[in-house]
């Protein structure tokens, strides 16, 4: 894990770890909300380096058919008129005028696209796109920048409005991903988030799946007639479901000298009667896990360092913005127990 990821981890977490000296793991889990608050924050700060860029001549603009233009001709892409009422009487304040004046646009871009030599954005839906070279941009990106036009585009492109499915579908890929490794005879399924004792062949075999009650009708003639019986579902339905809300576990392991991931869950909501509850399928040693890639994982430290930093500092609250931003509060709140 890298070094930056440590330093940043260890800073924020250290009110924790001062209320929990003694405390050799902190477990917690995100969810699919917490994914999107974090696109969300990368898609806002791409939004709003282009501009600059492109005036302090850092980033060369091009017409979508690939024509350069100048500095002067390219930031009017990422500028907008605003009305303004200009008051004319000091005593009376409704006296004025209206006027208008060119200011940037300041709502988050609606979509990058992604493409081997060049990246094209569009300010809004019926806005014209602009291109650029694609080296000169990725060299302004940050590491989470980078992260997030890659595992969020769709067909090469990333849209604003798409960050909450497309975080749903991407929190299901990993559970799936975990899910099935865990599975595997070879893997070490632990119980708890403890890391001490682990589930049996048989046990992983049947993690995840759970009974309802159902009536067979035997008579097609009198559909009163027949038995009940108890009808499984697999784990592998349950993860292909996004209404049963899915979770990641985490453990974080260390002081505020030497802390990192020591271990990772699928989870998700299994319904329980007339409950659904939160499962999780069982912790894997982070380090050897091997269906998650070393970009996928530093991936998911992102999401990390994001929610530590979101419950920790001053300037929190990014996860609310996001909720009210897609109108998804109700959703969140619905689905948290």
């Amino acid at each position: 894990m890298k070094n930056h990821f440590l330093k940043t981890i260890c800073a924020g977490l250290f009110i924790i770890l001062s209320f929990q000296i003694h405390a050799k793991t902190i477990p917690s889990r995100f969810s699919q909300y917490e994914l999107g608050a974090w696109a969300y924050r990368q898609h806002i700060e791409i939004s709003e380096m282009i501009l600059p860029a492109i005036l302090n001549k850092k980033l060369n603009p091009m017409s979508y058919d690939g024509k350069s233009m100048g500095a002067d001709e390219g930031h009017k892409f990422f500028e907008q008129e605003v009305i303004a009422f200009i008051s004319t009487d000091n005593d009376d304040p409704t006296k004025g005028y209206d006027t208008t004046f060119v200011a940037p646009i300041t709502d988050p871009f609606y979509s990058f696209e992604v493409y081997k030599t060049r990246i094209e954005v569009k300010t809004s839906k019926n806005a014209p796109k602009i291109s650029f070279d694609y080296l000169q941009f990725q060299k302004l990106l940050n590491e989470e920048m980078k992260q997030y036009l890659g595992m969020y585009a769709v067909n090469q492109v990333v849209y604003l409005a798409n960050i909450p499915q497309s975080s749903a579908n991407i929190l299901i890929r990993f559970n799936k991903q975990l899910f099935n490794e865990g599975q595997k005879p070879t893997s070490v399924l632990y119980k708890t988030d403890s890391l001490i004792s682990t589930f049996s062949a048989s046990e992983k075999a049947s993690r995840g799946s759970y009974d309802y009650p159902a009536f067979v009708s035997t008579d097609p003639n009198d559909p009163a007639k027949g038995h009940d019986t108890l009808v499984t579902v697999p784990a592998s339905v349950t993860l292909d479901d996004s209404s049963n809300y899915q979770y990641l576990y985490y453990v974080l392991k260390g002081n505020a000298n030497n802390l990192h991931v020591e271990a990772i869950s699928a989870a998700y909501m299994l319904p329980i009667q007339l409950f659904k509850l939160s499962f999780y399928q069982g912790f894997m040693k982070y380090k050897g896990v091997m269906s998650i890639s070393a970009y996928e994982k530093a991936f998911l430290e992102s999401i990390i360092l994001f929610q530590i930093e979101t419950r920790l500092l001053p300037q929190g609250g990014e996860l609310d913005s996001y909720l009210e931003k897609f109108n998804l509060k109700a959703e969140e709140e619905a689905r948290r127990y």
